[in-house]
């Protein structure tokens, strides 16, 4: 998207895949080192910009922020909703329920938490990779009570309850969530033209 913007549309990133990969070699298949400096010197060939800097901001640099300066160029923002994704159907087909973007967990169809994210509402509660959910709610677990129990924590003002199985040992754990399922989506920004979808088009038909 920089490219594009640097160039006001000429030129993209197949334009610097032509210049540094393709270097006029006819398809012969052979291998050349390369250093970061000799990327950033085809870019600049594609479109002069600081590109060290470019690249030391989002490959080495941290930050809390989510890169999403390129979807924002391409005329799109990231919004959260209750209806699942398209994307998610591959996490569906053991059973289980990606409950990522709410509680923070995956979890899988006979309870096991198989991924827990730091500093998320359910890790903040106790809540970690191995553990096995038992009931939530004071109701016994399954994949559709958990789901039904993320929606109603919305119009809820109670911190969600979950007993857990520990390796053994049991706990009863609270986890304060009250924003109900939440799934990612790319939604559209008015009045910025859309160019995912441009860019997204197939070379040739």
């Amino acid at each position: 998207m920089t490219i594009r913007q640097l160039t006001s549309g000429r030129k993209s990133l197949d334009d610097f895949c032509v210049l540094f990969h393709g270097e006029n070699d006819n398809g012969r298949i052979y291998v050349k080192p390369y250093e970061a400096k000799d990327v950033y010197a085809a870019l600049n060939q594609v479109a002069p910009y600081t590109w060290s800097e470019f690249f030391e901001r989002r490959l080495t640099a941290k930050s809390a922020e989510l890169p999403l300066g390129g979807a924002a160029k391409a005329g799109y923002r990231l919004a959260y909703t209750d209806k699942p994704n398209i994307f998610l159907g591959p996490w569906a087909l053991d059973g289980g329920l990606n409950a990522i973007a709410s509680l923070g967990i995956h979890v899988t169809a006979d309870g096991t938490v198989d991924d827990a994210v730091p500093a998320s509402p359910a890790y903040r509660g106790g809540i970690s990779n191995g553990m096995k959910i038992v009931a939530v709610n004071s109701r016994r677990f399954s994949i559709d009570e958990l789901s039904r129990a993320i929606g109603a924590s919305a119009s809820r003002k109670e911190p969600m309850e979950f007993i857990l199985d520990n390796g053994g040992y049991f706990s009863v754990n609270k986890v304060d969530y009250h924003d109900g399922l939440q799934y990612p989506h790319f939604e559209r920004i008015g009045g910025v033209a859309d160019l995912l979808s441009v860019i997204a088009q197939p070379r040739l038909k």
